[in-house]
């Protein structure tokens, strides 16, 4: 079954609408939206100590070990990429949901989101991430993204006063 079936199945449709619309707009760390280097480094910070505070992994290496430990409700294992870590990581969900590599499941009381991305070229398919999440997670991150967004930076009340 399909991310969205299983949604609407829950009954959390509706409350994921703008979280998916969030996910697949291509311009949601642009400057046009008012993201710089700062808000980005910020973001990236406060996602991984507010959700993967112990279990958050990037590699070098496309060979890597890529174990969903089942025992886990959040981990996140990425290769290195040169944009912002937090940038990649929400790319690499938009993918997972782009691609129809994703999964929810029942661990123990909590609704799991599992996210599967990968690269593929010339016929070789290589992981590049498994995130795993507790499915309400991914819209505290979205409203974090909100809250971040919406700061004031020193440049943009320069803009505005000029």
């Amino acid at each position: 079954m399909n991310l969205f079936n299983q949604l609407l199945e829950m009954g959390l449709i509706e409350e994921w609408v703008p979280v998916l619309d969030w996910l697949l707009n291509d311009s949601r760390f642009s400057v046009e939206c008012g993201w710089n280097k700062q808000k980005k480094t910020s973001f990236t910070n406060k996602i991984k100590s507010q959700f993967f505070k112990d279990c958050w992994m990037t590699t070098n290496s496309k060979d890597a070990n890529w174990e969903t430990h089942p025992e886990m409700t959040h981990y996140v294992k990425m290769v290195d990429s040169s944009k912002p870590v937090g940038e990649c990581f929400v790319r690499h969900i938009r993918n997972g949901i782009a691609h129809g590599r994703t999964k929810i499941i029942k661990q123990n009381e909590n609704i799991i989101f599992e996210i599967y991305d990968y690269k593929i070229s010339n016929t070789v398919k290589k992981q590049t991430a498994y995130i795993k999440m507790p499915i309400r997670e991914l819209i505290n991150i979205y409203e974090l993204y909100m809250e971040i967004q919406n700061e004031r930076t020193p440049v943009s009340d320069e803009i505005r006063t000029a």
